[in-house]
C-alpha cells in the first residue's frame, strides 16, 4: 500500500473520478501556451523598463534640487 499525503490522495481521487479531464483542466488552466509566455515576457520587460526609467528620472530630479 502506498502512503500519500492528503493533497496527493485528493489528486489521485480526482483522477480516479474524472480521468483525463483532470489533465485537460490542469493543462488549460495552469500551463501557459507559447504565445501567452511571450506576452508575459513582454509585459515583464516593459514593467522593468518603466521601473528603470522612473528610477533614472527620480535621480535626475533629485540631482537638480
Amino acid at each position: 500500500m502506498t502512503h500519500l499525503c492528503d493533497k496527493c490522495r485528493r489528486i489521485k481521487h480526482l483522477i480516479n473520478l474524472y480521468d483525463e479531464r483532470v489533465y485537460e483542466v490542469l493543462e488549460n488552466c495552469l500551463v501557459r501556451k507559447e504565445h501567452a509566455i511571450q506576452h508575459k515576457e513582454k509585459q515583464e520587460l516593459k514593467h522593468e523598463s518603466n521601473k528603470i526609467h522612473n528610477t533614472i528620472a527620480d535621480s535626475i530630479v533629485k540631482d537638480k534640487e
